[in-house]
């Protein structure tokens, strides 16, 4: 007597499991609907435009002149994290330029961050601006 395929919790009968060799989404993930990596969709919304008042005028800016602006100034202010973050990033645009030029600057780099950092410690210690 031939044995019957069984059926059960994971195992459908055998005349509705996918046919070998035809795709189980023979369509496919239609394009457009995931274009890309969470990169991507930051930079696109970076890139869009926003109206920002400005010394009493409006202006129409991207969202990246926004954060760009608001970084310098919370470093001006004396916000640590915001300085260094602002190192960092200008790092990365630093090395993508001609090396041979950041490295004749880089002395004089040194020894403004010297007296930032000199300038910083005074003002934690209570010795108040210069």
């Amino acid at each position: 007597m031939a044995k019957k395929a069984e059926v059960g919790y994971g195992r459908p009968p055998v005349e509705t499991r996918f046919q070998k060799g035809t795709s189980g989404n023979p369509k496919g993930r239609p394009k457009g609907s995931c274009n890309g990596s969470l990169q991507l969709a930051l930079m696109k919304e970076l890139d869009r435009p926003m109206d920002l008042t400005e010394n009493g005028r409006k202006v129409k800016i991207t969202k990246k002149e926004v954060l760009a602006k608001s970084l310098i100034a919370n470093a001006i202010k004396g916000d640590t994290k915001a300085f260094q973050m602002i190192m960092t990033l200008a790092g990365e645009v630093s090395s993508d330029q001609d090396t041979a030029s950041s490295e004749a600057e880089a002395p004089d780099d040194l020894a403004i961050l010297a007296a930032w950092e000199q300038r910083k410690a005074q003002r934690t210690r209570g010795g108040g601006d210069e």
